[in-house]
């Protein structure tokens, strides 16, 4: 027999004292039960037990039981998780199904083997209950449930093992249910439908009854026992269906045609060096403008208008009189045919009347006004940009828009001032756009599903297209859309035949929400349950 022949005799010289020893002295040492716990958890009819053995050995031949009223009843292996914890023990959690006496009084442990057993008294943990809620997600095809588990709040701390990790002392595993509709009654534990979920919170492809209704029913129990009853079930309410959007708005623009008039009041000594003075900055003025009419980008129009010569005394060119006009009507009038002939009575076009001038003479009173009442001859839409090509003196009560220095045409930097300042003004940019134009948030036609809308932020203060929400309040009320979709108009600094380095692009950005159905629910996402209609705030 294994109780006689496992023992050791020793005999001690002179006495005759004989010592048994046994040797499975050390594992019974180690099979002691150091915590025996029973859980009670409020409107859960399961039996959780939790025991910690002081061995890290196997414990494949040891049996667990309790003892009750009843008697001792054997735990099923199937119900329980086994691993290690800290200081070398092994931690035991048992989730029992029903029928289990609740006046549990003892654990036994038991190693028939090596004919071991130990008893635990079971101290009874009372628990509260279960916290669950469900979430309408994903624009009411899904829901997230929050389980909050008394059980894993009680064992929220993990233990340290010798090699670094950690574990938890009673891993808990649930699984869930939803189906279409109110819940009418928790589901029952055979129903089909129950499905694992990996972690909590869970997300589940959900399905809502139809508006106005438009709820769901969804549960949840452990995954043990099997087929166990719901510990909670809790009718879920769809959310507004809203969705974020963000549109930026960029006014469109328009370049006019590079129209230029040359005004030359020169005096030059020969008749040759005033024509390759005169070549040379109608050349300069000419390449730019062909430059940037064949840039893809800034590409326009070009018309060059026969020049204006004012220094020709007796049939001579580039000799200054001092009664020389500029005849300030008949300038403009053919500054206006020409432009209306190429271009039509509408189009918008800012000429550039360019005056070149070598002396550093003032001007006689009369072409200094004409030279400044010039532009007044134009009809409205047809504005002037002047630009003088001289010395200080001839510009002085000009009211030139931008002037440099006439130096030598000998030097390569004079047409090289001619070509930047002229790069610098054209093309004149306009942005088209008023304080009355409709700015579309969407299409009208993709977004036709969309019951109402509003701005959550904006960089410009817009004014919303629409009537407002019947049930809508709060801080930013929305707004029914209008036969044109949702949009908005916006003022904007008008900007007019700008020249180009002078333009500022502007653009509008609009975050914004639109509502397609349900708005009078909570927004997703939304905490304090205000329904959609009524929030302060976006989603």
């Amino acid at each position: 027999m294994r109780s006689l022949a496992g023992l050791a005799l020793l005999l001690l010289g002179g006495c005759g004292e004989t010592i048994f020893i046994d040797p499975d002295g050390p594992r019974k040492a180690e099979l002691v039960i150091t915590t025996a716990q029973r859980l009670v958890v409020e409107g859960d009819p399961r039996t959780y037990l939790f025991l910690r053995v002081k061995t890290r050995g196997r414990l494949d031949d040891v049996r667990f039981s309790v003892v009750g009223p009843v008697g001792q009843l054997q735990l099923p292996d199937d119900g329980r998780d086994l691993g290690p914890c800290a200081d070398g023990s092994t931690c035991l959690s048992y989730t029992l199904g029903l029928g289990w006496p609740p006046e549990l009084e003892q654990v036994v442990l038991e190693a028939p083997e090596i004919g071991h057993r130990a008893v635990r008294d079971l101290v009874v943990v009372e628990l509260g209950g279960y916290s669950f809620s469900g979430t309408a997600r994903a624009g009411n095809t899904s829901l997230e449930g929050q389980l909050l588990d008394p059980i894993r709040a009680h064992f929220i701390e993990t233990e340290l093992l010798e090699d670094g990790r950690r574990v938890q002392l009673f891993p808990r595993r649930f699984e869930a249910w939803t189906a279409a509709g109110p819940c009418a009654s928790p589901p029952k534990g055979t129903d089909s439908g129950w499905a694992p979920v990996k972690s909590v919170p869970f997300t589940l492809t959900a399905t809502y009854s139809p508006e106005p209704e438009a709820l769901a029913c969804v549960a949840v129990r452990p995954d043990r026992p099997p087929a166990g009853p719901a510990i909670s079930a809790e009718t879920v309410a769809a959310r507004a269906l809203v969705e974020r959007f963000t549109h930026l708005y960029a006014p469109p623009e328009e370049r006019s045609p590079l129209v230029y008039q040359l005004i030359f009041d020169l005096e030059m000594p020969s008749e040759a060096r005033c024509t390759a003075a005169k070549d040379l900055v109608a050349a300069a003025v000419r390449d730019t403008a062909t430059e940037i009419a064949a840039d893809q980008d800034l590409g326009a129009e070009v018309l060059a208008l026969p020049p204006v010569d004012l220094a020709v005394t007796n049939g001579v060119p580039c000799r200054q009189s001092n009664d020389r006009r500029l005849y300030s009507v008949a300038v403009a009038n053919a500054i206006v045919g020409g432009i209306q002939q190429r271009f039509g009575a509408d189009r918008p076009v800012r000429v550039v009347l360019i005056y070149a001038t070598n002396l550093n003479l003032p001007l006689s009173d009369n072409l200094r006004q004409e030279l400044a009442g010039l532009p007044s001859f134009f009809p409205e839409e047809l504005r002037a940009f002047t630009i003088f090509i001289s010395p200080e003196l001839p510009a002085q009560g000009a009211q030139a828009d931008q002037r440099f220095d006439w130096t030598s045409t000998q030097e390569p930097s004079f047409r090289g001032n001619i070509s930047s300042t002229m790069a610098l003004v054209w093309p004149f940019f306009s942005m088209i756009h008023r304080a009355d134009t409709f700015v579309p948030l969407a299409d009208a036609g993709a977004l036709a599903d969309l019951v109402a809308y509003r701005a959550c932020n904006t960089d410009q203060p817009v004014a919303l297209e629409g009537t407002p929400y019947p049930t809508g309040g709060g801080a930013n009320p929305p707004l029914v859309l209008g036969p044109l979709g949702p949009g908005y108009r916006v003022a904007l600094s008008p900007q007019i035949l700008v020249p180009r380095s002078q333009y500022n692009p502007v653009t509008v950005r609009v975050v914004w929400e639109g509502c397609r159905g349900l708005c009078d629910r909570p927004a997703p996402g939304s905490l304090q349950g205000t329904p959609w209609s009524r929030s302060d705030t976006c989603l």
